[in-house]
């Protein structure tokens, strides 16, 4: 059974999901709210709230496909409530292949959880340290675009010609946030194919469980190397990028 959340803020749906889900759940209540919000071309924003693993019947699971595909450009920020350990962290493996942002929390976090799933998307935040050897720190507010790339190529471009290659760079993102279109991932494989050559380091600061497999999968498309820290420990990253070790 789904129930909504009634109170939450403005362009933001709530569900409250019981023990057993089943197509007349999608088609009474999350397919018409979710379809009237992505129509409203604002983007589908949610609080989820699992009290335990429901069951899903066969059509269920059908109508859930169906739903994720049907919208899977207007997915922006959804917010998942629960107590089980091994939920959140299935939310938190899973995360990198969602269409949008899905940030797991427990289940005494709704306002936080609210207040996240509420805010705004921010882009690709560049930074370049004044200090030599120059780092540069990538943080992504949200699903990430082409035009983020962009920038952000503009940004490091000129500095690498002027001054060569980058001693490090830094991404912190306490999630990964993915792409709002498959050209916009193709945009990222291809910057990162032109800059890899001139970055000595790569450090990736992310709560994010996937984001502990990239050192092992990077050294086989970059040559950057490559190291992954928590997401509150970037002083430790800094000191390592900016180590001749």
């Amino acid at each position: 059974m789904i129930s909504p959340i009634d109170g939450l803020p403005d362009g933001v749906l709530g569900f409250d999901i019981g023990d057993k889900i089943t197509t007349a759940d999608y088609d009474d209540i999350l397919g018409p709210a979710i379809k009237a919000q992505a129509e409203a071309g604002n983007g589908v924003r949610a609080v989820i709230r699992l009290s335990q693993c429901p069951s899903m019947s066969a059509g269920a699971i059908w109508d859930d496909i169906k739903l994720a595909t049907a919208y899977c450009g207007q997915w922006r920020r959804i917010a998942m409530l629960a107590d089980a350990t091994w939920i959140r962290a299935s939310i938190r493996v899973t995360n990198f292949m969602m269409p949008g942002q899905f940030r797991a929390f427990d289940l005494d976090q709704f306002e936080a959880a609210s207040e996240w799933a509420a805010s705004e998307d921010g882009g690709l935040h560049v930074t370049l340290s004044e200090a030599l050897p120059r780092i540069a720190t990538l943080e992504p507010g949200g699903r990430l675009t082409k035009e983020d790339f962009a920038d952000a190529a503009a940004a490091i471009d000129p500095v690498i010609e002027e001054e060569g290659d980058l001693a490090g760079v830094l991404i912190a993102s306490e999630s990964i946030p993915g792409w709002t279109s498959f050209g916009s991932f193709l945009a990222h494989m291809r910057f990162a194919k032109d800059h890899h050559h001139h970055i000595k380091r790569i450090a990736v600061c992310s709560n994010s469980a996937a984001a502990q497999h990239l050192p092992s999968l990077g050294k086989h498309f970059i040559s950057a190397d490559v190291r992954s820290f928590d997401f509150d420990d970037r002083d430790d990253a800094m000191e390592w990028l900016r180590s001749e070790d």
